[in-house]
């Protein structure tokens, strides 16, 4: 009877939200006939789910549909991808391994927003990328972490990882706090701040490379052969802040490596093989 009583208010209350919701008002109920999990209404037609503990359920960040794609040379056409299925939660870390020219390196940049699919469809929090500002997307959605590092040379650490907030409009002072904290947040010491790229070790550019990505403060972190360049210690550091950003931060990381040290580490490992991906057990 009581959970019939719930069940009803449950319908009651989603009716009432859906009429209301551009008042953008909260509200928390108890759902299902066991009440093992809840749903927070966000205002925006969307329901985030938690559990009885208050842990909240993970959902579903990057949805990749059917998505393939091909490029031209002079002399002949390369299917790069062909009808690419895959999903990308919030929290957690993924591995996208396969032998080179494989496929890796095209997906990330169409995940990156660079290019758009020949077809098929990139969904971001249920909205279509052919639909967004890609210049906003990859300002205020998504990072990308290289293997080269790519650190402005001309920078400082503190200016590279600054960077992208005065780029949002932040305050240089405040961009310039938050930056330290950042690289803090990465294990580097204070007197990195002040050091040049050239200066420093590449395990050090590297993690200068994370702290400027996450200081985007966009979601999903591409990684693309993080730890290439990398002695075995270092390997190890980067691929716990990386993992850290995903179940502590709840960010979506996603790494494409040839690394298999680096790959079961993750969450979840896709393959790739001549264009095709398949989720590994």
């Amino acid at each position: 009877m009581c959970s019939h009583l719930w069940q009803q208010l449950f319908y009651c209350m989603k009716y009432l939200a859906c009429i209301c919701h551009n008042l953008k008002w909260l509200c928390v109920l108890f759902v299902g006939e066991t009440e093992e999990t809840f749903a927070h209404w966000t205002g925006s037609q969307d329901w985030e789910v938690y559990d009885i503990s208050n842990r909240r359920i993970q959902m579903e960040r990057v949805k990749v549909e059917a998505v393939s794609y091909s490029y031209r040379t002079k002399y002949q056409t390369i299917q790069a991808l062909t009808d690419v299925n895959c999903s990308f939660e919030e929290s957690k870390m993924y591995a996208v391994v396969g032998e080179s020219g494989s496929g890796k390196s095209t997906l990330l940049s169409l995940l990156a927003g660079l290019d758009l699919p020949a077809s098929g469809d990139i969904l971001v929090e249920g909205e279509s990328i052919r639909g967004m500002n890609r210049d906003h997307y990859r300002r205020d959605v998504v990072s990308v972490v290289y293997q080269a590092f790519h650190l402005f040379p001309l920078l400082s650490a503190l200016e590279n990882v600054s960077y992208p907030m005065e780029l949002k409009g932040i305050a240089k002072k405040e961009a310039r706090v938050r930056a330290k904290e950042l690289i803090a947040q990465v294990g580097l010491a204070d007197k990195i701040c002040k050091q040049f790229p050239k200066m420093m070790s590449g395990g050090e550019q590297q993690r200068v490379a994370i702290a400027r990505a996450l200081a985007s403060e966009g979601k999903i972190l591409l990684a693309d052969e993080p730890t290439g360049n990398l002695d075995s210690e270092n390997e190890r550091n980067i691929v716990e802040i990386l993992k850290g950003a995903a179940h502590d931060r709840g960010y979506t990381v996603i790494v494409i490596t040839h690394n298999p040290e680096v790959a079961k580490e993750a969450d979840c490992i896709y393959r790739m093989r001549d264009g095709h991906l398949a989720r590994e057990a």
